[in-house]
């Protein structure tokens, strides 16, 4: 076989195989290039279309709360007051009938009607207007703009934590060059809570100071055998009296908890002894026109305006609660009306108090007397006081020299400061449990990325 041995022109054909490699080397590093900028530039347009839905769903939030959610929250907070207003009304009503009541009862009460005015609050029209110019331009056909989303007004109630949820939701998409589109959903949740409210001040603390009594298993007492009027009518005897009692012999409440539903009235020569732990608990028209012979280791509440002749020997170891206006008069040829002494003793009255004549009390001794109203102390002469106090929650006349009286009237920081019922202390631990309902307005936000 011949070999060629004429080599010439091999090194031009071996340049240009250099030549065509090297080109296609070029052209794909070229090629590689462009298509990372490519890339790098998509990249930077989805970062960009991002922060421009970021700045929108900002945007947005801010024009919600100032276009919207403003007028929307000052209604919410419309609608609950009276609906607070009513449950607490409702709860008062119950407790001061002595009954117990289930508080989670009323909470979801006060929950299902929040929300069925909220849900009637929310107007669709109102909302969508906020999102009404798009797209909100900004710079080399760049923009965002927003929507309400399918469903934008969401409440929800959770009964154990108390709370309303309420949510409203919107997107935000940013655009670059008209191309890159990037959206955002925005969820904004607000809470309405239900909290125990504190006690208002009024009537509610009194009630709550002796409550009505019951049996062990929470039922109302058996009614009381007819009415006797004998000396042991009231004596070592659990029941209620349903009917209007009026008692007109000499006895004694002794050993017994007792419930006068329509009240009780003593009158000609019931001298009536209250001693040895008695608890008597009146409501309806009370008037005791003859002695008490002395209210000794009792618990005494009474719901009526009443008329006090006279109280002999003491009023030692007790509470008394009145709720209405007591008044002090000796009717028996206008003579003087002696309470005798008062130590260790509190006395509770949401009403006026009036001395109509003049009424004597040896000791003031270790006792507090609370009086939500007006008193006049020109009749009234303390022989001695020791570490006992007068608190008024009302205008005061003449208060004695010799007894430390306190008035909301003349100085209510002091009197804040010295009396423990309005001040959280004994025995306000156990005072009117209500309802607050609270708009909580600074959202929590979750951001859904698309």
């Amino acid at each position: 076989m011949k070999q060629i041995k004429n080599e010439k022109g091999i090194s031009l054909v071996i340049v240009l195989l250099i030549i065509v490699v090297f080109t296609v080397l070029g052209l794909a590093v070229i090629g590689l290039s462009l298509s990372n900028v490519k890339q790098i530039n998509k990249s930077e347009a989805k970062n960009q279309a991002i922060d421009l839905a970021e700045m929108g769903s900002q945007y947005y939030k801010a024009k919600l709360e100032d276009d919207f959610l403003k007028h929307f929250f000052a209604s919410v907070n419309s609608i609950s007051e009276p609906i607070e207003t009513e449950i607490n009304n409702e709860i008062a009503t119950i407790l001061k009938s002595g009954k117990t009541y289930n508080r989670d009862d009323y909470i979801k009460e006060a929950l299902n009607q929040l929300k069925t005015d909220i849900d009637l609050l929310y107007n669709n029209e109102e909302f969508e207007n906020v999102f009404k110019k798009k797209p909100y331009p900004l710079y080399n056909n760049a923009s965002f703009f927003g929507e309400p989303t399918g469903k934008p007004f969401r409440t929800n109630i959770d009964y154990n934590k108390e709370t309303i949820e309420i949510e409203f939701s919107f997107n935000s998409t940013g655009t670059v060059n008209n191309i890159t589109e990037e959206m955002i959903e925005t969820k904004l949740k607000y809470t309405v809570k239900i909290n125990k409210g504190a006690a208002e001040q009024n009537t509610s603390d009194f009630w709550s100071i002796i409550k009505r009594p019951k049996k062990d298993n929470g039922e109302e007492f058996d009614e009381c055998k007819k009415f006797t009027d004998g000396k042991d009518e009231f004596v070592r005897k659990t029941c209620k009296y349903s009917n209007s009692i009026s008692a007109e012999k000499q006895g004694e409440i002794k050993d017994s908890t007792l419930i006068f539903e329509k009240g009780l009235i003593l009158t000609k020569n019931s001298n009536l002894k209250v001693e040895n732990n008695p608890t008597i608990y009146i409501t309806g028209q009370t008037s005791f026109f003859k002695h008490i012979y002395g209210i000794k280791t009792s618990n005494v509440f009474i719901q009526s305006p009443i008329l006090f002749d006279n109280i002999n020997n003491s009023i030692d170891d007790s509470t008394i609660v009145i709720i209405g206006q007591v008044e002090f008069e000796r009717k028996n040829n206008n003579g003087t009306l002696s309470i005798g002494d008062v130590e260790n003793s509190k006395i509770y009255i949401d009403g006026n108090v009036l001395f109509s004549g003049k009424t004597k009390i040896n000791d003031f001794k270790d006792s507090l007397w609370y009086i939500r109203g007006d008193v006049d102390f020109t009749n009234v002469d303390f022989k001695e006081a020791k570490n006992s106090k007068i608190c008024v929650d009302g205008k005061v006349a003449s208060p004695p020299s010799n007894v430390n009286v306190y008035s909301t009237f003349t100085n209510k920081d002091a009197f804040q400061k010295a009396c423990p019922v309005l001040n959280g202390g004994d025995p306000s631990d156990d005072l009117l449990t209500s309802i607050k309902i609270e708009l909580l307005t600074e959202p929590t936000i979750k951001y859904n990325y698309h």
